[in-house]
């Protein structure tokens, strides 16, 4: 796998081909709550794959390398798959007896239509302590009288997944149906402070790559109080994983001077800037491979797979 800091890269992140394109594979460990890299990959893939899209989304994909052929190579396949105007997500179940578990993920921002839902960004009641953006909100209702009675029936562990737009959906599905844990992948701010408050108690994990900026939006203001919920593991500049609970202590001065020290060996000028190329899912899915390949003691060992390289 190689990152990709073109357009095509961040625009069209389903026109891939070399999907869990790691050796070895590490395995996926359904029993974990806490963050573990290898299950990250995995969802990050999962992430990636959903934005391909398959012939009865598109006729002119007939033929073509669909999700389910993705899939089946690791033993998973997508049990439903749900398209409701803006919002678009897959329920994807473990072929293997031995260790089930299944994965809800979420497409994130594919065109104009969705990006009015993230521009939509009045306060919108939740309850009556928490406040969340509205165009999310109105995303996750299209289609969760569907969705909910499907999440109802698995018996397997449930992972909530998703990528930018999708990663926010997660959140706010996790807020109403409790998963196994949720890994989002470069997501907006949700919520306020009672949002924040209110998903202490399940296992989020918002995963940013180095200067991904969409992970910083919406700014705060005094009329938009939206924070980021869960733990931040952060991918540095240099591939390693700093899993993050004070935010206040990180300091990316000498990780910004990492990538520029570099940035000309593997951009041009006509790419997009690197805090937009950042966000594009193949350079999460990149990093987090090259991690567990670098780490290579930790595939072999679910219980080493949680310690991270450099924790702040």
């Amino acid at each position: 796998m190689q990152m990709d800091f073109s357009w095509q890269g961040l625009t069209l992140p389903g026109s891939g081909r070399d999907y869990f394109g790691i050796d070895p594979l590490p395995r996926f460990n359904p029993g974990l709550s806490d963050f573990d890299p290898a299950n990250a990959f995995w969802l990050s893939e999962m992430c990636r794959l959903i934005y391909r899209r398959n012939p009865d989304e598109d006729p002119a994909q007939l033929g073509a390398l669909t999700r389910h052929d993705v899939l089946a190579k690791v033993a998973c396949k997508e049990i439903l798959f749900i398209h409701r105007r803006e919002t678009q997500c897959a329920l994807i179940q473990s072929t293997r007896a031995a260790a089930p578990f299944s994965v809800l993920v979420f497409r994130g921002t594919t065109g104009f239509r969705n990006w009015l839902l993230d521009l939509d960004v009045r306060p919108e009641k939740w309850n009556a302590h928490a406040t969340v953006h509205r165009g999310f909100c109105e995303a996750l209702e299209q289609i969760w009288n569907v969705l909910r009675p499907a999440l109802e029936s698995l018996a397997a562990p449930c992972f909530f997944t998703g990528h930018s737009m999708g990663g926010a959906l997660a959140q706010l599905a996790a807020a109403r149906f409790r998963p196994q844990a949720v890994y989002c992948f470069g997501t907006p701010r949700v919520g306020d402070r009672g949002f924040v408050e209110m998903m202490r108690t399940i296992p989020v994990f918002r995963i940013v790559n180095s200067q991904d900026i969409v992970a910083a939006l919406p700014p705060a203001s005094q009329i938009l109080s939206f924070q980021p919920a869960g733990r931040l593991v952060f991918i540095c500049a240099r591939g390693r994983l700093h899993q993050i609970d004070d935010e206040a202590v990180l300091d990316l001065t000498a990780e910004t001077e990492a990538v520029s020290a570099s940035s000309s060996n593997e951009t041009r000028w006509y790419d997009p800037p690197r805090f937009l190329a950042d966000h594009a899912p193949i350079n999460y899915s990149t990093r987090l491979g090259h991690y567990l390949q670098t780490n290579h003691a930790d595939i072999d060992n679910p219980e080493q797979s949680r310690v991270f390289a450099d924790r702040t």
